[in-house]
């Protein structure tokens, strides 16, 4: 009787060590792998995506400020996977055309972009996506968080990436150095990452704040909410004067709400003549996926 008691006992050890094994084996699982309820950003030749694009101007202030145009402005905005391709380092990328319609021209960019196994990267980018259909009077200035801006497009350009405010060309490939993770692998909510080192130009943070179910022209999608947490003017505390979110799905890019709060419009003088606030939405309307 002891010997099967004692054998049970030893069974029962085995097995209870096991469990602990198992468990901790999943408790420490890489944290660079996609959970099987995770998701990677779409990434083929072929896929596209189309975007309703709303550029809103309000609180202007006075109400007489006259050097400003239309406080509102809408447009189309198509993004397309064109090929991959191999850049100048070596690098295996996807070319993304995005094709921004408004003001009765086409404006394109380039962006290169590819998934990995912690994240979805962002490695260079050519032309121009900036030219601003909001062109402010001669002499006139727009002033926000320490930056003098021609017009009002180029501080969401600047934002979103270093734009023609640090590059010289628009015909050149630009590199990000080190790359940009635009998405950390696996998405979940709570989770947290660097998108840009300080000084380069700043310090940038990326956010999963929560999930939404959200409805646009293409569809209804359950979407991540990811907040970027910027410090421009670098005074070690992100900018509260910068509302800005992306809703992903597994089908892309959802929305993008862009609102930049407190702009400065001075004269030739750098006399102050008012202030007011601008908003960049996209939405998507329709998508194909391979």
């Amino acid at each position: 009787m002891d010997f099967i008691k004692k054998e049970r006992e030893m069974r029962f050890l085995i097995l209870l060590l096991t469990t602990i094994i198992i468990f901790n084996t999943n408790c420490h699982k890489n944290p660079d792998d996609p959970g099987e309820d995770s998701f990677v950003y779409p990434v083929a030749t072929g896929n596209y995506w189309k975007y309703s694009r709303e550029f809103i101007q309000f609180n202007i202030h006075p109400d007489s400020l006259k050097a400003l145009p239309s406080d509102t402005l809408r447009g189309t905005s198509e993004v397309k996977v064109i090929s991959k391709v191999s850049l100048s380092n070596s690098t295996e990328a996807y070319m993304f055309l995005e094709r921004l319609f408004e003001n009765g021209k086409y404006i394109e960019s380039n962006s290169y972009f590819n998934n990995h196994k912690n994240g979805f990267y962002l490695y260079a980018y050519s032309g121009n996506s900036s030219a601003s259909p909001f062109k402010i009077a001669a002499g006139k200035r727009i002033y926000f968080n320490g930056y003098e801006f021609y017009n009002v497009r180029d501080i969401f350009s600047l934002i979103t990436e270093k734009s023609n405010y640090f590059l010289n060309s628009s015909d050149s490939i630009h590199y990000e150095n080190p790359p940009l993770i635009c998405l950390h692998y696996p998405i979940k909510v709570g989770v947290r990452w660097v998108y840009r080192v300080r000084g380069n130009p700043w310090l940038c943070e990326k956010k999963v704040i929560g999930e939404e179910v959200v409805k646009t022209p293409a569809g209804e999608f359950n979407c991540f909410i990811i907040k970027w947490l910027i410090d421009m003017d670098d005074n070690g505390e992100f900018d509260s004067n910068i509302e800005f979110f992306d809703y992903i799905s597994e089908k892309g890019l959802i929305i993008r709400s862009i609102i930049i709060r407190g702009m400065i419009l001075k004269d030739e003088k750098r006399k102050k003549l008012g202030s007011f606030d601008s908003k960049d939405e996209y939405v998507l309307t329709e998508y194909h996926l391979k």
